[in-house]
């Protein structure tokens, strides 16, 4: 948080917790704050942070 980052384990989302809003703020970035991360991971690496996420308590079923 020292660096502003939001709390990913928490229940606040300020673009929606849906599937669907999670992955157009991760692919597309949201307003010059968060960068587009299109083309940066591969598909491997992007489902292990996925779980690692997930396992952090942020995550629904």
């Amino acid at each position: 948080k020292e660096m502003g980052a939001p709390n990913l384990t928490d229940g606040i989302w300020l673009y929606g917790s849906e599937k669907a809003a999670v992955v157009e703020t991760l692919t597309n970035g949201r307003g010059g704050v968060m960068p587009a991360w299109t083309g940066r991971l591969d598909e491997a690496t992007i489902k292990a942070l996925t779980v690692y996420v997930h396992t952090l308590g942020g995550g629904t079923k």
